[in-house]
């Protein structure tokens, strides 16, 4: 049975899908790395955190250790 998907995961994958769609000279795993880390580093600033370049190269560390926490960031095929 497939999994009920909260309306933020909808729309997480949604801006995903346009955001790899958007970048066909990137490989899509790499489009998707980069969405992760832009998405991520723009709810850090607006949380009032400053993102350096250590954060995003954490950021990138974290996507490609494959322990991020929320879903939509992924496909089936990077996991």
């Amino acid at each position: 049975m497939a999994k009920k998907r909260t309306p933020q995961e909808l729309e997480r994958i949604r801006q995903r899908k346009e955001f790899v769609q958007s970048k066909p000279d990137l490989d899509p795993a790499e489009a998707r790395q980069r969405f992760f880390v832009q998405t991520r580093a723009q709810e850090l600033e607006k949380s009032g955190v400053e993102v350096t370049k250590e954060r995003r190269a954490a950021l990138r560390q974290k996507f490609a250790s494959g322990n991020v926490q929320r879903a939509g960031f992924y496909t089936a095929g990077d996991i």
